[in-house]
């Protein structure tokens, strides 16, 4: 991902509850250790992004976004496939994240990828409110 990406990365999470500001996407850009990525369909149209902090031995997984007419076509498993390969480069033990209750899809793709349910945070996210899920894949067993 790049600074120019960045307007386009906006445009997507507008499409989401609690969207994340152009401000917010270009902190984690230029985070030391973050891993910022983006998906291109035919190589000039942004369509899915991701982000998360590379903190070995673990990671935390950020955000992970799909613009809405690219759902459900491989994207969002193609950019965790990319994210998941560079943090083993890294030697991550563990990947940590959290969504919403009530995103089901990502819920089910998370789990497909191996990572297990340790715990909820009532009431975490507005705007609509919801719990979060807290999850966790180990890397090395």
């Amino acid at each position: 991902m790049t600074a120019t990406d960045v307007a386009v990365v906006e445009g997507i999470e507008q499409q989401f509850p609690s969207p994340w500001t152009k401000t917010q996407i270009s902190v984690e850009l230029e985070r030391n250790s973050g891993i910022s990525l983006v998906a291109e369909k035919d190589e000039d149209v942004l369509i899915g992004w991701c982000c998360g902090m590379l903190l070995p031995p673990e990671t935390e997984l950020l955000k992970i976004a799909v613009s809405r007419d690219s759902q459900r076509l491989g994207v969002a498993a193609s950019l965790l496939r990319c994210f998941l390969q560079i943090v083993e480069a890294a030697g991550v033990e563990q990947i940590f994240l959290e969504l919403r209750a009530s995103n089901t899809p990502a819920l089910e793709l998370y789990q497909h990828f191996g990572w297990q349910a340790q715990g909820i945070r009532k009431k975490y996210y507005t705007n609509p409110a919801d719990d979060a899920i807290l999850l966790l894949r180990n890397l090395k067993q």
